[in-house]
């Protein structure tokens, strides 16, 4: 949102100073020139880091929700379920197990990240 209202800002004093610059008298164009062209090109300056300040923090709040999202409910129901069962099995059943659960959660979470970055 403010990055559309200082691009829109940016365009307007662009424009208004290219007119002037185009049908102003000589004073005029030589203050235009020094003191409105340093000002329009600060403000461009400054909308550019405002947009990509923005972007990089929803980025990072985008990428926290998601963590947090997949962390909490893996931790209050799958990682008990889990050590629970692995702590009544035999050995044996024990290791194709950890076999069979380390390509789940590995395909799952390949799945989860794959359909998150496919927006």
């Amino acid at each position: 949102m403010v990055g559309g209202w200082v691009h829109g800002i940016w365009i307007v004093s662009l424009i208004g100073m290219l007119l002037v610059l185009v049908f102003g008298s000589e004073p005029v164009k030589r203050r235009v020139s020094d003191i409105y062209l340093v000002r329009t090109l600060g403000l461009l300056a400054a909308g550019l880091v405002l947009i990509a300040i923005a972007g990089l923090l929803l980025g990072f709040a985008t990428t926290l929700a998601v963590m947090f999202g997949i962390y909490i409910p893996w931790r209050c129901w799958v990682y008990p379920a889990i050590k629970g069962a692995l702590t009544r099995v035999s050995r044996g059943a024990l290791r194709a197990g950890v076999v069979v659960l380390a390509i789940t959660v590995t395909v799952l979470a390949g799945g989860v990240w794959a359909h998150i970055y496919a927006w």
